[in-house]
């Protein structure tokens, strides 16, 4: 073989190496660009005379609202088993995934004498929604506002809670870069351990009382709900 055509042989196999090396490097980096997860921007703002915070993450937005307060005690009132569902979704650039979680709200108050309970979560991408709501019309929002909700009455099975959570995704192929089991529940414990619920009791006598309540729930998997009257 010519010392030419050796020549011409050895360069189309550096050639075909540094092809390959070229689009090995360029698949890493898509990689990592699609997994790269940046945790989500709390934002502080006042409406109407109330705090809130704007939870703006890679797959929702979250609004809700902010209260500062101190408690020197809990009394346990409460509690009951979970049973719900939930949705999930991913990020367009596959970063991150949120998780919307609808349960069963079994209630606090049967007292007959009631008028009205308005309710409000603070701190955490928790809300109230009526009972006859569904999680499927939460599906495709990406921006959710957590408000006030009120009732007339007991609030005995009236409502449900809402649970929204981010988190980011994963390596793992196999499982399409979902996040584990635990991981979502860890997310969802997080929210609900966060939240300040506030109960307006109005009666019908015209007496009115405010009331602070905060959720607990299983330290590996929510499984139940506990409830914490807080003593200030």
């Amino acid at each position: 073989m010519s010392k030419k055509k050796s020549y011409i042989i050895l360069m189309a196999i550096c050639v075909i190496l540094f092809s390959g090396c070229q689009k090995k490097d360029t698949v890493t980096e898509e990689t990592q660009e699609r997994i790269s997860y940046q945790e989500p921007v709390i934002t502080e703002y006042e409406s109407d005379g109330m705090a809130y915070e704007k939870m703006s993450g890679e797959s929702i937005e979250v609004v809700y609202p902010k209260l500062d307060k101190t408690f020197y005690d809990e009394i346990s009132v409460t509690g009951w088993r979970v049973s719900g569902t939930g949705r999930s979704g991913m990020a367009d650039n596959k970063s991150a995934c949120y998780i919307k979680y609808m349960c069963d709200w079994e209630g606090l108050y049967t007292d007959e004498n009631i008028q009205s309970i308005k309710y409000t979560i603070y701190n955490s991408t928790c809300g109230f929604v009526y009972a006859s709501d569904n999680i499927n019309n939460y599906r495709k929002k990406k921006s959710i506002n957590m408000k006030s909700v009120s009732v007339s009455g007991s609030d005995t099975d009236a409502l449900k809670l809402l649970i929204i959570a981010e988190l980011p995704t994963t390596d793992d192929e196999i499982n399409s870069y979902w996040p584990s089991v635990y991981m979502e529940e860890q997310a969802k414990i997080k929210a609900v351990n966060n939240a300040l619920i506030e109960a307006d009791v109005i009666y019908n006598d015209g007496t009115e009382k405010v009331e602070y309540y905060k959720m607990k729930t299983g330290t590996h998997s929510m499984t139940s709900l506990d409830i914490y009257k807080q003593v200030e």
